[in-house]
């Protein structure tokens, strides 16, 4: 039998090297957009998110996921509260996580804020918003309504749990929602448990007016405010007293223990004092309250983990990890002094390196 001088193979390479050129040319069938032997050859689309207005995937201006939360290995929380430390931190660390991994992966994160556009919208509104912004193929987290104070409570709870003590955490939210979600209530709560509270303020005498200024709309985001919580904490040792709230109820303060003042002073010629700054550093756990408790966030290691109000799914800042020592000179806050409630047993002394660790950086 002959053999044929051409077989399957050559005609499979004369299709190459003198049809297809050609067809690369031609229109493609209609309906397909691409020839059927080009088709195994295309590449496969990759999403691309669009830019934000800063230029990285997140819609807001912390477009960097946040380090690990520092390591508390080794903190000198009383036993009896170690828990406590311990499942609020690790709650703190899976929220930051979850929140950032459905915005890597996804384009929605887990959260939103009940002020933002988004919770505005009807339940079908939300969805068409969600539909419109994920990542094609990916199915995204159902966004939790969260705001500052919701934010740490969830993370407090997982703390208490751990501790055994679920009990009382849900007394001492009772105490806070029937108080209109006051952060004066939970810190004056954490007090009776035994914590250490703080006063804080950078200047006593010259809070910075860069931000927030004496005709803010806001009573307690003015530099006198923060003279006035000074002054205050000074001669009675309490913060905010005689104060009535949203409820109408008068709240008596928040008895202080300690203070950290003057570690950011307005005038460059003033001498700083970064030692309760440092002691800070060295808490592995702190709540705390800003501005007479219009704001409320958690921190860890000098760095403070807070949630916000305003943002909707897609942004990253519902969830900010920032150092406490240059904490609130963003031009939307101006937290010019506030207070934080440490578990017991690490409100100590710091040492001479971790004092130098802590200095600022100035404005």
């Amino acid at each position: 039998m002959r053999t044929p001088l051409l077989n399957r193979k050559h005609f499979v390479v004369l299709t190459l090297l003198f049809i297809e050129p050609f067809a690369a040319h031609a229109e493609p069938r209609e309906g397909h957009g691409i020839w059927p032997w080009q088709r195994r050859r295309q590449p496969q689309p990759i999403y691309v998110p669009p830019p934000s207005p800063t230029g990285g995937i997140y819609d807001n201006s912390s477009d960097v996921r946040p380090d690990p939360l520092d390591s508390i290995r080794g903190h000198r929380t009383d036993s009896e509260w170690a828990p406590v430390v311990e499942g609020t931190y690790a709650s703190m660390q899976k929220s930051i996580d979850d929140h950032f991994n459905g915005l890597e992966n996804t384009g929605i994160g887990t959260m939103y804020g009940p002020k933002s556009s988004y919770a505005q919208l009807t339940p079908e509104a939300q969805r068409d918003w969600i539909l419109q912004r994920q990542f094609p193929g990916t199915m995204p987290p159902v966004p939790k309504r969260t705001s500052c104070i919701d934010f740490v409570l969830t993370q407090l709870r997982e703390g208490y749990a751990r501790a055994g003590k679920l009990e009382r955490f849900n007394e001492i939210k009772a105490y806070v929602v029937a108080n209109n979600g006051d952060g004066l209530y939970l810190l004056e709560k954490l007090k009776e448990d035994g914590w250490t509270t703080v006063y804080w303020n950078p200047d006593v005498q010259n809070p910075s007016q860069a931000i927030r200024t004496n005709d803010d709309a806001q009573h307690n985001h003015r530099p006198t405010h923060h003279q006035w919580t000074a002054a205050t904490v000074k001669n009675s040792g309490v913060y905010m007293p005689g104060i009535v709230n949203a409820a109408g109820t008068r709240f008596n303060g928040v008895k202080i223990d300690a203070v950290a003042t003057n570690y950011r002073p307005t005038n460059y010629g003033q001498t700083a004092d970064y030692n309760g700054l440092a002691r800070l550093e060295n808490a592995p756990l702190f709540v705390g309250v800003a501005n007479g408790a219009y704001h409320v966030y958690l921190g860890s290691k000098g760095k403070v983990i807070e949630s916000h109000s305003t943002r909707s799914p897609h942004q990253a800042s519902n969830i900010e990890v920032r150092d406490f020592s240059t904490w609130g000179m963003k031009p939307d806050e101006g937290f010019g002094s506030g207070v934080v409630a440490i578990p017991p047993g690490n409100w100590d002394l710091p040492r001479t390196e971790d004092a130098q660790r802590a200095q600022p950086v100035r404005r």
